[in-house]
C-alpha cells in the first residue's frame, strides 16, 4: 500500500510541477480540449445538428424526479444566477422528514448539506441519511485551475450503518493551444455496519495534445491502492489512444490500455451518418476495477461485505450505439452491448440471512439491449427507457426493465406521472426462488411561486407489493410534500 501510495503522490506532483514550469502569464482565452474530435474548442455550446463529433449528453433533465420505489426524495441542484441560496424542505408517509441547504458562492464555490429521515412503512425499513458536500474550482493564472470537492455520507438502511468520506483534488492547465495537462489525487474511506473500514488512496496524470489539424493523442496513468478487495490492493492502470478525423463526420481512434499487468486492445469508431444521426462502435476489454462506494453503497442494500472479490475481466467487449436528436429537446438512442466475462460480478441472499452479499461467478457471455427516449416541449414531456439483459438467471438481476414518464407544464403548473417495472429476479444461484415481478405508479405536481416552488409527489399509487429486497416488503402508497425557497 505504501508503495502505491507514493506512486500517486509522485503521479500528482509530477504533473503539478510540469504545469508550474510550462505556463506562462500570457493573456489568453481559456480552452476546452474535447473529449473527440480533434478539435478545440473555445467556451461555447457547439450546435447539436453539426456535426463536431464532440461527444455530448444529449438527454435533458425533466422538472420533476419521480422518486424511486425505495422511498426518499432528491432535491433538485435549483442554481440560478440570481439566487445564491437555497432552502428546501419536506415532510411526508412515515414519519418522513427531510430538509437541505444549498449555497453558490461568487467565487465558484458550492455548499450542500441534506437529511432525510423516515420510519418507514415497518420498523425494518428505517432509513437515515445525512449528506454534506463541497466543490469549486479556481484559476490561478489564465490558462491554469484547480478543483477540489470534499464530500461525506452517513446514512442508516434497514438499521444497518453506512458511512463514506472522500476528499478530490485536481489541477488542469493549458501550456500551448493544443495541449492539456492534468493531475489528480483523491482519498476515501468509508464502512459498512461493523466490517473494517475500507480505505482508497489514487493519484494519476493526463495528457491530450493535437499533434496537427484531426489529429489527437490522449495519454493517461494512474495508480490506486484499495484495502477492500484481497485479489489486488495496488492496481496500476495506464492508456494510450491515438485519434484521427479521416472524414468531417468521423473519427476512428485505437490504442492499448495497460491494467493490472496486462496490456488490452482499444478502438472506437464514431459516425455522423445521417443528419442528426450518430453512431458509434467501442471496442474495450479489460478488467473493471471494482469501487467499494459504487459495489456498497450505490444500491443502498443491507448487505455484508465481501473481501474476496477479483476484479471483473471483460476477454471481450463490444458495444454499438445509434442516437438521433432533434436539437436538445428529442432524444433516441439504442444501444447493444456484448461482453464475455470472468468473474461476473453478482448479488444474492445467502440461505437464512437477510443481507445480501457479493460474488463471482463463473465466465460467462452477457447481452444487453437499452433503448431510451427523452422530449422536452414547451408544453409536453416525456422519456421512457426499457433494458433488457440476456443474464436473467444470475441472482436479483431481472431480464426486462422499464421506465416511463409522460408530464407538461403550463403557466406556473408542472404534472407528472410515471411507472416503474421490474421484471422477477432469481434470489440465489441454485435455487428456483424468484422474486415476483413488480411495478411502481408514481405522480407528481409543482406550483412556482415566484422564487419558491412546493410540489407534492405520491409514489406506489396503486398499493403494489414492492420488494426492495429479499424479506424488506412495501405495499402502501407514499406521499411527500415539499417546499424549496431561493434568496
Amino acid at each position: 500500500m505504501t508503495r502505491c501510495l507514493l506512486r500517486c503522490l509522485f503521479f500528482a506532483a509530477a504533473s503539478i510541477s510540469i504545469c508550474g514550469f510550462l505556463f506562462a502569464d500570457d493573456d489568453v482565452d481559456h480552452f476546452i480540449l474535447p473529449e473527440t474530435p480533434p478539435t478545440i474548442d473555445r467556451l461555447k455550446k457547439p450546435p447539436l445538428d453539426k456535426p463536431t463529433l464532440k461527444r455530448q449528453n444529449f438527454l435533458p433533465q425533466t422538472d420533476i424526479i419521480l422518486p424511486p420505489v425505495l422511498l426518499g426524495y432528491n432535491f433538485f441542484p435549483f442554481f440560478l444566477p440570481e439566487y445564491a441560496r437555497t432552502i428546501g424542505m419536506a415532510a411526508g408517509s412515515f414519519s418522513s422528514r427531510m430538509g437541505q441547504f444549498s449555497y453558490a458562492s461568487p467565487g465558484n464555490v458550492t455548499v450542500q448539506y441534506r437529511m432525510f429521515r423516515s420510519d418507514g412503512e415497518s420498523p425494518g425499513l428505517y432509513q437515515e441519511q445525512r449528506l454534506f458536500s463541497t466543490a469549486g474550482e479556481q484559476f490561478l493564472q489564465s490558462p491554469v485551475r484547480i478543483k477540489w470537492d470534499a464530500h461525506s455520507d452517513e446514512s442508516v438502511v434497514f438499521d444497518q450503518n453506512q458511512k463514506q468520506y472522500a476528499l478530490t483534488a485536481g489541477v488542469i492547465g493549458y501550456p500551448q493551444k493544443n495541449i492539456r495537462l492534468g493531475a489528480d489525487a483523491s482519498y476515501e474511506t468509508g464502512q459498512l455496519g461493523l466490517h473494517d473500514k475500507n480505505e482508497n488512496i489514487r493519484g494519476g496524470m493526463s495528457l491530450l495534445w493535437q499533434p496537427k489539424e484531426r489529429h489527437s493523442v490522449d495519454v493517461s496513468v494512474t495508480g490506486e491502492s484499495d484495502t477492500a478487495f484481497s485479489d489486488t490492493r495496488d492496481f496500476t492502470s495506464a492508456e494510450f489512444i491515438y485519434t484521427i478525423e479521416p472524414l468531417t463526420a468521423l473519427t476512428v481512434g485505437s490504442g492499448c490500455r495497460y491494467l493490472k499487468d496486462a496490456v488490452f486492445p482499444y478502438g472506437n469508431i464514431t459516425w455522423f451518418a445521417f443528419h442528426r444521426v450518430r453512431v458509434s462502435v467501442v471496442y474495450r476489454p479489460g478488467f473493471e476495477k471494482l469501487s467499494w462506494t459504487e459495489t456498497y453503497l450505490k444500491n443502498r442494500w443491507y448487505a455484508a461485505a465481501n473481501p474476496l472479490l477479483a476484479y471483473p475481466e471483460n476477454t471481450f467487449c463490444l458495444t454499438e450505439e445509434m442516437a438521433y436528436h432533434q436539437g436538445e429537446r428529442t432524444v433516441m438512442t439504442a444501444r447493444f452491448t456484448q461482453k464475455k466475462q470472468k468473474n461476473y460480478l453478482f448479488w444474492e441472499q445467502p440461505v437464512g440471512a437477510l443481507v445480501l452479499t457479493p460474488g463471482n461467478g463463473p465466465e460467462t457471455a452477457l447481452h444487453e439491449v437499452c433503448c431510451d427516449f427523452s422530449h422536452q416541449g414547451d408544453i409536453f414531456f416525456g422519456r421512457a427507457s426499457v433494458t433488457a439483459r440476456s443474464d436473467s438467471n444470475a441472482p436479483l438481476v431481472p431480464e426486462y426493465r422499464s421506465t416511463a414518464e409522460l408530464g407538461c407544464t403550463v403557466a406556473s403548473w408542472t404534472i407528472s406521472v410515471g411507472y416503474d417495472y421490474i421484471d422477477s429476479r432469481l434470489v440465489r444461484q441454485g435455487s428456483l426462488e424468484r422474486l415476483d415481478a413488480q411495478g411502481s405508479v408514481t405522480a407528481g405536481i409543482k406550483k412556482r411561486l415566484g422564487s419558491a416552488e412546493a410540489a407534492i409527489t405520491v409514489d406506489n399509487i396503486t398499493g403494489q407489493r414492492l420488494t426492495l429486497q429479499p424479506g424488506f416488503v412495501r405495499e402502501q402508497p407514499s406521499v411527500i410534500g415539499s417546499l424549496t425557497v431561493q434568496f
